[in-house]
């Protein structure tokens, strides 16, 4: 098991999660979550950002086969799949689409990939444009393993 603590990363990449984690959770009020999300990006001055999150996710999360674990808002780690979303983002931004597509492949079919990466691509691009670089994701800390039963925790 791996962590990496919202503390560890930086402003841009807290502030992606944030919203990410916000979209995943507030699915049954669409409504709500777009002016929340539409709120948020405003005051970083890029608007347009939350459309792009929202068309991300949605081929990321709807269209995939594959439902990577976002966690609620309030927690202070990220799961692994968000560290993996995040590296996804930070290579997007680096130019790196050859190591996003491939990363990307692995949760959603050609066809959400495809509107996936063009989200991606264009919310990292606003981003930039905004001075908000993602940067390296934050390297992941390996924990030691907890005890699988009673047996083994009493030793």
């Amino acid at each position: 098991m791996s962590a990496v603590a919202i503390d560890d990363l930086r402003f841009p990449q807290q502030f992606v999660l944030w919203a990410s984690r916000q979209w995943v959770v507030s699915q049954p009020l669409p409504h709500w979550r777009d002016q929340l999300l539409l709120g948020g990006f405003s005051r970083l001055g890029i608007p347009a950002a939350a459309l792009e999150l929202d068309q991300l996710l949605a081929a990321l999360i709807d269209g995939s086969h594959y439902q990577p674990m976002f966690l609620r808002p309030c927690r202070q780690w990220l799961s692994e799949d968000e560290h993996a979303y995040l590296e996804i983002l930070c290579a997007l931004q680096r130019g790196l689409n050859g190591t996003a597509t491939e990363r990307l492949g692995h949760w959603c079919p050609p066809t959400s990939l495809r509107l996936a990466l063009t989200a991606g691509k264009r919310m990292t691009t606003l981003l930039s444009e905004a001075g908000l670089e993602l940067g390296a994701a934050a390297r992941q800390i390996r924990l030691p393993r907890e005890p699988t039963s009673v047996h083994s925790a009493l030793h």
